[in-house]
């Protein structure tokens, strides 16, 4: 089933075709709820259509009339003019459409601003149309995050019960549903919810009953495993896995839209619900599910599912990446495409002391080399060595913004050569996977802000003054530097040191280390703390009373292998 929506909400244009089991996902207001909203809207458009008796004309080819807002079954707000993507809904602009496609048929609904003020609603196609526009097997039942249902609930007559699966309120009517799916002539019906309620909650008892000749309230109790007490005063995860599974054995819909049903649920709970719903629609693949999440687990226990990440209102079909991208947050990012001239996502990793801080650095380097800030975003997750996972983001990005691509930032820390397995590895892994690598000439980004170019532009000292205190600094980093130096052969390069009997031989960790030091000193000095020691020096010799400043852009901060980066 192909469903399009045409100018819905914060929806331009978007299309999905559905599998047995769809999971939309991405950041809030992203389009997701409008999504399933509109296959909600447009469906009840139908079924609106049908109950006010309107008739197919000219062959069975349409059947049109206007409606007043509160005259839909279904809306998610109260004047329909303002569903109009962008602006409100008039005579001249165009009209909302959402169309339903399988194999051999298609059916669209439109809404228009009409000339008696009402909303025209028009319906194409009735080989389609007629499915969607029965009440008795609702074409999709929408199931929003339940808050709570009333403490009281009279016996409603079945047309009631049913228009409210169309209105997306079912929650005041879930005795109803129980009561009629307890009663039903098929015992099977209550035998399948209580084995999917069971899979999520196991050994949870029911009784619900009516007698219209003792009261007009249904009677509903529940027994978790001490005693029975009312379904109202029981917890709404319970009641949220109740309503999905009586919505899906009541009312047997083509399509069932769950909208975030994991809010009210533990994470053991979502991957339950989740395992049993693939169950489900493997038994009946008549069934469509739509889920709409934020959940990690969720995602996980789907990650076989069908996936639409949707960003400003644009649903892109995932191709399993999705698992991959909320793991490093890029679902919830949509800042990661804010800025219309966007040519770099530089990623950096966030396992690291302020990482606020270190964006700060990485913020006014790339200025420094000539990007302004609506050329790049800056993005930061633990993990971002792995170039399969930034190759995922890359491939993300461009189908969004062709020309954009993606840089991971690693600082070098203690690896003063270029020929270090790790180095070498990360070279051939961000080719393979198309992403650039930057990775600093020197042991971290803040080495950049050290140089005397830079510390004399911001500062407004001589050359031969800065270059003075850049020094003294160095030389008061030695020993920390051969501390650090030491600390990476033994934890990341201890084959280096180590004999046949895998025994740590001392003399040649102090030998391998101090040749380190002492020839590629300049390379493997720590920045953290030479910028700190730097901006100590200032402090006291300069008596300068903020030193902040030195994180400010600056001809000394240009890197010619980062433009080389940039320019190819």
């Amino acid at each position: 089933m192909k469903i399009t929506v045409d100018k819905f909400k914060g929806i331009d244009f978007g299309e999905v075709e559905l599998d047995e089991i769809t999971v939309f996902v991405g950041s809030n207001n992203a389009g997701k709820s409008s999504f399933i909203q509109a296959i909600q809207f447009g469906v009840s458009g139908c079924q609106t259509l049908h109950l006010n008796g309107v008739p197919w004309r000219d062959g069975r080819t349409n059947r049109t009339t206007s409606f007043g807002s509160e005259e839909f079954l279904y809306t998610p707000t109260r004047f329909i003019e303002t569903l109009y993507h962008g602006q409100k809904l008039t005579e001249r602009t165009g009209g909302i459409k959402i169309s339903f496609e399988d194999e051999n048929r298609k059916s669209t609904i439109e809404f228009k601003k009409g000339r008696n003020k009402g909303i025209s609603t028009k319906l194409y196609n009735s080989e389609l149309g007629d499915e969607l526009c029965d009440i008795n097997r609702p074409f999709c039942v929408y199931v929003p995050g339940i808050a709570g249902i009333p403490v009281e609930e009279t016996y409603e007559p079945e047309i009631k019960v049913r228009k409210s699966a169309v209105r997306g309120d079912s929650n005041n009517y879930l005795r109803n549903i129980l009561l009629r799916i307890k009663n039903d002539e098929e015992p099977q019906k209550w035998i399948s919810f209580k084995t999917s309620l069971d899979a999520i909650y196991p050994g949870v008892e029911i009784e619900v009953s009516y007698d219209e000749n003792a009261s007009e309230y249904i009677e509903c109790d529940i027994n978790l495993g001490a005693t029975f007490l009312p379904l109202d005063s029981v917890g709404t995860g319970v009641l949220q896995t109740m309503q999905i599974f009586a919505y899906m054995e009541y009312f047997s819909p083509q399509i069932l839209l769950l909208d975030e049903p994991d809010s009210h649920l533990h994470p053991t709970k979502q991957r339950l619900l989740a395992q049993e719903i693939k169950r489900r629609s493997e038994e009946n693949t008549e069934m469509k599910v739509v889920f709409s999440t934020h959940s990690m687990q969720l995602l996980r226990a789907l990650s076989d599912s069908k996936t639409y990440h949707f960003i400003k209102g644009a649903p892109t079909l995932s191709e399993k990446e999705s698992s991959v991208l909320l793991d490093i947050g890029a679902l919830d990012a949509d800042y990661l495409f804010s800025k219309p001239h966007l040519k770099y996502v530089i990623i950096t990793e966030d396992q690291v002391d302020n990482v606020k801080e270190k964006k700060n650095f990485i913020k006014q380097f790339l200025i420094s080399n000539g990007l302004t800030e609506n050329e790049f975003v800056l993005h930061s997750y633990n993990g971002c060595k792995n170039m399969h996972t930034a190759g995922v983001l890359q491939g993300l990005v461009q189908k969004h913004i062709p020309s954009a691509k993606v840089i991971v930032h690693i600082d070098r820390d203690q690896k003063w050569d270029d020929d270090d397995p790790d180095i070498q590895i990360l070279k051939s892994k961000s080719h393979t996977h198309g992403v650039k690598l930057f990775l600093t000439g020197k042991s971290e980004i803040e080495n950049y802000f050290c140089t005397p170019q830079h510390l004399g532009e911001i500062f407004e000292i001589d050359s031969a003054q800065a270059q003075e205190i850049l020094e003294e600094a160095e030389a008061e980093l030695q020993e920390i530097t051969l501390r650090k130096t030491k600390d990476f052969i033994l934890n990341e390069r201890s084959s280096l040191i180590t004999d046949d009997r895998n025994r740590i031989k001392s003399e040649e960790l102090e030998r391998i280390a101090s040749e380190a030091v002492r020839d590629h000193f300049n390379r493997i000095c720590p920045g953290k703390e030479l910028i700190s020691c730097i901006k100590q020096k200032l402090q006291d010799r300069l008596s300068l009373g903020d030193t902040s400043i030195i994180v400010q852009p600056s001809v000394g901060l240009e890197s010619a292998d980062f433009k080389k980066l940039i320019d190819n």
